[in-house]
């Protein structure tokens, strides 16, 4: 069983500033991720859609530049060098959130975390040729995870809406 002082589940934005953070304070700290470092916005969203929109960009400048004194009579766009480009951009970035935890000794854990009681959680990882929906008998391993601490709720009172304050 390991044992973390905090434990965060996704390694999106949120998630890998979180775990950043709290190592440079000094905690340890394991991020469970079952995709890639970066979460949706760095590798399937918003970084993959602006890469294919500087592509096209590029495309667009090149074909009417003739105003500016650029000529490109044979201009082509080869859509799986464009692809391929775009995955470069995303695997270098999400390596270099990976690289961020190794140097600030952040246990970068790959699959599905659950939360099973307070303090204590479960990471679930599929076991090679796993596919997800497979019922093939195949099952992932499980690995406990353990919170040294866990910060305790107290509970708040709601506070009124401005406009109903005297």
């Amino acid at each position: 069983m390991a044992h973390y002082e905090l434990i965060v589940i996704g390694a999106g934005p949120g998630g890998y500033e979180a775990a950043l953070h709290a190592a440079k304070l000094g905690k340890k700290v394991a991020v469970v991720e079952k995709r890639e470092a970066g979460g949706t916005c760095l590798n399937r969203g918003c970084i993959p859609t602006k890469t294919l929109l500087h592509s096209s960009q590029i495309f667009h400048d090149a074909k009417h530049g003739a105003h500016a004194g650029i000529h490109t009579d044979d201009i082509r766009a080869d859509m799986t060098e464009i692809f391929a480009y775009k995955r470069e951009i995303s695997q270098k970035l999400s390596s270099g959130i990976e690289s961020l935890f190794k140097t600030a000794k952040i246990d970068f854990l790959r699959g599905t975390a659950l939360i099973t009681a307070p303090g204590a959680a479960h990471r679930l990882r599929r076991s090679p040729g796993h596919r997800r929906g497979a019922r093939d008998g195949r099952r992932g391993r499980c690995q406990r995870l353990h919170l040294r601490r866990y910060p305790h709720r107290h509970r708040l009172r709601p506070v009124p809406p401005a406009d109903s304050r005297t």
